[in-house]
């Protein structure tokens, strides 16, 4: 059973979608989904069922368990789980006089004359699966080989058990030897990617722990993988694959990247990616209007990877011209690192940009959000087999001037990332990326302890509830590293009538950064439902 195109944009549409009458979508748009396959076991059915060794319970009647298994490997990485089979055919005697007849092979009734090849019987097989196929067959053929009068036919189970494909010859043809076992997992490894044990679809249906035990609500709110349809009153036993994903290269990577500038649906800490030139200014465009993440850019891959000699003057040249910009909230490094693919077996070339947001990140939950990635004791990267070039000394004084930090390879000390600037070469007390997230975590918090005081009035009381609730976040902070102090002011000499007025609310954090000699001004106004900050350094 399988699925044809459902498009389902968001969460928001999911209540009311329409699923074209199958019970189950794929959560991944396009031809990612294809082959995910749901299947269903209820009571009666559970004891012959494939999956029920990875099962803890049998469900009662009327409840199911559900198992979700990724066919093809597009998404876990396994590879098919479709168990294979190869089935030899071999022409043992020529006949004395062309005749018709017939061979079934895995249910499927194939009709040739004695006087065909090899190749033109395998051309009717491939016919009658086709057709069979259509009807739900329980095999597809995958591949054929032909030496002479042998045939090998590589046949595939879709149904992912321990069947093995019925075949009657004929006096013409002789099957040699036993059917073998090919290539893919099959039962060996039907691994299930999510599980749902025993859940119902009665809605007021609640667990030992008074948790809701509703399928549809527990599907579409915990999956990884699927959406069931929320208007669906009935589930059948069985297998469902899910097919018909299509592919659609109208949207353009430039416009999903547009997206996130929608601070208050889309949430993250980085962006990063190996992107073209136009797009990596997109990534500058949406840090810089959210004020609440950090983008990673790393050189166009031909300015470093097999450009001996040249690295220095491309990087600068893909600095001062292709990515001409200036941003506290962009941070640029001057390589591309090789990595080991151990799907493919084989060695890539990636960007460092992501490898240095995961140092950003490691930094960050191991110690705080303003601790420095770079240096010796925390700028070591995992997994890097080498840099397309290191630079010198002297080539990194130069680059760090214009805001591109290095990744150097120390030899037996690994590779660093060693050098901490945001994107500009002007100075500022935000040219560094521990000050720079210092002040995002000040200002998602002073935003979020502001929201509590929308609509109330702007009075003393107010102000000084306010007041009261950040001053010790901002002792915290101090304490903990982030800055070496903090003043702040939110009374009637930057909230005056005029200003109450407007409707507006207005606060002003005087903040020294930490190892800055610079203070830093750090304006908030709430107005309306919404928050604003502005940043004037000293």
């Amino acid at each position: 059973m399988t699925t044809s195109n459902v498009l389902i944009r968001n969460e928001e549409e999911l209540e009311f979608a329409d699923f074209a009458g199958s019970p189950f979508v794929g959560r991944y748009p396009g031809s990612l989904a294809n082959g995910m396959m749901v299947s269903v076991a209820d009571n009666a059915s559970f004891d012959t069922w494939p999956f029920r060794a990875q099962f803890e319970y049998k469900p009662t009647s009327g409840l199911y368990s559900i198992a979700i298994v990724d066919t093809k490997g597009a998404i876990n990485g396994l590879g098919s789980a479709y168990q294979e089979f190869n089935i030899t055919l071999e022409r043992i005697r020529t006949p004395v006089a062309p005749a018709e007849s017939t061979i079934s092979l895995g249910g499927a009734e194939v009709d040739y004359s004695t006087s065909d090849t090899m190749e033109a019987l395998l051309t009717k097989v491939a016919t009658a699966f086709n057709l069979a196929a259509n009807n739900s067959a329980s095999y597809e053929i995958v591949g054929t080989k032909v030496s002479g009068n042998t045939a090998v036919i590589s046949m595939r189970n879709k149904l992912l058990g321990n069947d093995t494909p019925a075949i009657v010859g004929d006096q013409y043809l002789f099957i040699a030897g036993s059917v073998t076992k090919g290539a893919g997992y099959g039962s060996e490894i039907l691994k299930v990617d999510e599980k749902f044990e025993s859940v119902s679809l009665d809605k007021n249906s609640r667990n030992e722990d008074n948790t809701s035990n509703y399928a549809i609500d527990i599907i579409n709110r915990t999956s990884q993988w699927i959406y069931i349809n929320p208007l669906s009153v009935t589930l059948e036993t069985g297998d469902f694959v899910l097919d018909g994903g299509v592919d659609d290269y109208d949207t353009t990577l430039y416009d999903g990247i547009a997206v996130f500038k929608n601070a208050d649906k889309f949430k993250f800490n980085y962006l990063f990616g190996a992107l073209r030139p136009l797009e990596k200014k997109l990534l500058h465009e949406v840090a810089e209007s959210r004020h609440d993440c950090l983008a990673f850019i790393a050189p166009d891959r031909d300015d470093v990877v097999n450009n001996r000699g040249r690295e220095m003057e491309s990087v600068i040249d893909f600095r001062n011209v292709r990515f001409n910009i200036d941003s506290t909230y962009v941070f640029t490094t001057d390589n591309w690192a090789q990595v080991y693919d151990q799907y493919n077996n084989k060695f890539r070339w990636i960007p460092t940009c992501g490898g240095t947001a995961g140092l950003k990140a490691r930094a960050t939950n191991e110690f705080n959000a303003w601790t420095s990635p770079a240096g010796h004791n925390r700028g070591g990267y995992l997994g890097y087999q080498k840099l397309a070039w290191s630079a010198e000394k002297g080539e990194r004084d130069e680059l760090y001037k214009i805001g591109v930090n290095s990744i150097v390879d120390f030899g037996d000390e690994g590779i660093k990332l060693f050098g901490d600037k945001m994107t500009t070469s002007r100075p500022t007390a935000f040219s560094r990326i521990n000050v720079r997230s210092a002040f995002i975590v000040a200002e998602q918090s002073i935003a979020n302890y502001a929201k509590y005081y929308f609509f109330e009035n702007n009075n003393v009381e107010t102000r000084s509830q306010f007041l009261n609730a950040v001053n010790p976040f901002f002792r915290t902070m101090v304490t903990d590293g982030a800055f070496e102090k903090v003043e702040t002011q939110v009374d009637e000499n930057n909230n005056p009538l005029s200003v109450r007025q407007e409707n507006r609310f207005v606060g002003n954090f005087r903040i020294w950064p930490q190892y800055s000699i610079n203070f830093i001004d750090l304006f908030f106004e709430a107005v309306g439902s919404d928050v604003s900050f502005t940043e004037t350094s000293n």
